[in-house]
Parts: structure tokens; C-alpha cells; sequence
């Protein structure tokens, strides 16, 4: 190859792959529970937020997905520091303080925060799937986790909890370099994806009064403290009819 086809080739993998990577971040339709009927100002204010749950996965180059313990505990830490600062800078809302907890009670709430991320997806495309013939649960919006966690709210004064359930997709080298090649060929290739899902329980009888899911497509990282940031700030719009 000619030393300026070379250069030609690099300038367009330059160009290429920062297009290939860009993250496009978007959130999905917020909902609320019926019995507020619409109104966003009655959203509770004071918040307890649960501890935080974020599973970070590597894409191999061959496409296996498999979760990396490490970069979920650090995508967890990052997580929990995001939801910090924006309560920092939020003024129509606060968290309160996690209380003291036996080993039963952390693994009670635990048990809870898995049980949420399964009825909010069925929930979340409930919202935003109406082809799927659910369309007029979005209308009447009743889910609930139950009464397990209203201990925390005997023992907090909280009026609500906060969930947030965060994953992540990430590409390894290998795999970007592939999709490299493969946008050569006019082949697109999937790199990744992140997602932040947040709800709001109401802590007496466990009914989702407010949720929103987040995502992205591209290169943000939840490990990263400024990418998980940009997720959670997007998962929380709207919230108290912002």
C-alpha cells in the first residue's frame, strides 16, 4: 500500500471510529402511580435511597457477554456518588440517611431491589410497548413490591425509597476493532449499551409511585464518575414535574 493510500485509510478509521462509538443517550416515558393522578407535585420529597445495584458486563470480540465482578463494584461506587451529587444540587427534594441494618433487614431490602427490577421492566414496557397489548396498564398504573420495607419507614421517617438498578455493556478491544472493520464493509456491529432504572416506592404499602428507565448506545461507561452523572440526571427528569 502506497504511503498515501495509508494515510488516506488511517484518516478514515480516525473518522470512523469516533462515529462508531458515540453515545446517544435518551430516557424512556416517565409514569406515575394512579392514586397521584397526574400530579407530579405530590411526588414525595423526602427520599431513602437503597443501595444502589449496577451489573457491568464485557462483550468478547466473538459477542459472549459475562459480568466483570470488579467493574460492578466500581460502576456500584460510581452509581452511588452520582446519586449523591445530584441530591447535592436538588432543592425540592433530599435524601435521608440509611439507618443502621441487621444482616436480615440488608438482605431483605436486597431481595426487594431484585424483585423491583423485575416488575418495573414488565412495567416499563407496559409504558412504552402499547403494541404489545398492554398499553392501558400505562393508563392505570398500579404496581407494587408489597409491604416488606416499611420497617425503613418507621425507622427513617422517610416517605418513599429510591431505587437504582443500573447496567452496562461494554465492549472489549477486541470487539471495537472488529466493528472497525466490519463498518469498512458497510457491516454495523453492536458495541454496547448502558441503562439506569429508578423508582420511587412508596415505603407504607410498596406501590411504584414514579419510574423512569435511561439508556444509552455508544460509549458511556457507568464505571466512569461524569458517564454516571449523565444517566442518573437523565433517569430523574421530570421527577416533582420538573
Amino acid at each position: 500500500m502506497s504511503s498515501v493510500k495509508k494515510k488516506a485509510f488511517y484518516l478514515f478509521l480516525f473518522l470512523i471510529l469516533p462515529l462508531s462509538l458515540t453515545a446517544c443517550t435518551m430516557a424512556g416515558k416517565p409514569s406515575v402511580g394512579s392514586e397521584l393522578k397526574g400530579d407530579l407535585s405530590s411526588l414525595p420529597t423526602k427520599l431513602l435511597a437503597l443501595p444502589v445495584t449496577v451489573s457491568i458486563n464485557e462483550i468478547s470480540a466473538g459477542g459472549l457477554i459475562q459480568e466483570d465482578p470488579v467493574w460492578s463494584k466500581d460502576g456500584e461506587a460510581a452509581m452511588t456518588l452520582a446519586v449523591k451529587n445530584y441530591f447535592t444540587a436538588e432543592t425540592r427534594s433530599s435524601l435521608v440517611d440509611m439507618p443502621e441494618l441487621t444482616e436480615d433487614e440488608s438482605e431483605l431490602i436486597h431481595e426487594h431491589v431484585l424483585l423491583y427490577d423485575v416488575v418495573a421492566g414488565q412495567a416499563y414496557a407496559a409504558a412504552n410497548m402499547p403494541t404489545l397489548g398492554w398499553g392501558h396498564l400505562s393508563q392505570d398504573f398500579r404496581y407494587t413490591l408489597g409491604d416488606g420495607l416499611r420497617f425503613l419507614k418507621q425507622k427513617t421517617g422517610a416517605d418513599a425509597a429510591l431505587i437504582v438498578v443500573g447496567t452496562d455493556n461494554i465492549s472489549s478491544g477486541g470487539r471495537k476493532t472488529l466493528a472497525v472493520m466490519a463498518a469498512l464493509m458497510g457491516v454495523g456491529m453492536p458495541l454496547g449499551s448502558s441503562r439506569v432504572l429508578v423508582g420511587v416506592i412508596d415505603l407504607e404499602d410498596g406501590d411504584i409511585l414514579w419510574f423512569q428507565n435511561s439508556f444509552a448506545q455508544g460509549n458511556l461507561d457507568l464505571r466512569k464518575q461524569g458517564d454516571a452523572n449523565i444517566l442518573f440526571a437523565k433517569a430523574m427528569e421530570g421527577y416533582g414535574g420538573k
